[in-house]
């Protein structure tokens, strides 16, 4: 049975980031694989199974962030941005990746930041989904930061997975620590490091 695809064209969620580099709201989520939480460049690792073929994931919440956030910032007052890239509300834009007109189940993922900052990455939808989000996942890959359509940095990223949600979290309001996500069905594996050829319908 052929895969099903959530069709993305300018679907957006955003973060907050104030002056300390902290995360004040946010709908974009790292999913806490026990393999990337110090690493970015190495494949994840497969899903866990329940027996129902759901999956109980660990989510990096919004104090968990700040708390490593500051325990690296060591108590200075500044943080280090890339050009382009600073305080205020970052919009992640996803735009479904299209193959001669067929969804291919990749999203071109650009975040995009109020001082005109971007960098895009391409996530691959996974079968898993709770009733406030979608679980993607992001193949290593290289990526280009960009400021105001120069490049000013070029990173090797992927191999973690992103809990995007419909509700908008705050350090108040925090995003639960766990999360049972259902699967629609689709088969996933995740690829091998290459990027698709880029078409968006």
């Amino acid at each position: 049975m052929a895969n099903t695809y959530t069709d993305y064209k300018n679907t957006k969620y955003t973060t907050t980031i104030d002056k300390n580099g902290n995360e004040t709201s946010s709908q974009a989520f790292l999913i806490d694989t026990n393999d990337n939480s110090d690493t970015s460049t190495t494949a994840s690792s497969p899903l866990p199974q329940n027996s129902d073929g759901s999956t109980t994931l660990q989510v990096q919440t919004l104090n968990e962030y700040n708390s490593e956030n500051t325990q690296e910032s060591d108590g200075s007052s500044e943080t280090a941005y890339d050009p382009g890239f600073g305080t205020g509300t970052q919009t992640l834009e996803l735009n479904s990746i299209y193959d001669n007109g067929v969804n291919t189940g990749f999203v071109d993922a650009t975040l995009q930041s109020p001082e005109g900052g971007t960098v895009t990455t391409v996530l691959q939808q996974t079968p898993y989904s709770t009733s406030d989000g979608t679980i993607l996942y992001a193949p290593p890959q290289t990526t280009n930061n960009m400021d105001n359509g120069k490049i000013v940095d070029t990173d090797q990223s992927g191999g973690y997975y992103t809990y995007l949600t419909n509700t908008t979290y705050t350090t108040s309001n925090d995003v639960p620590s766990t999360i049972t996500a259902t699967s629609n069905g689709n088969s996933f594996t995740p690829p091998r490091p290459s990027t698709p050829t880029k078409q968006h319908g």
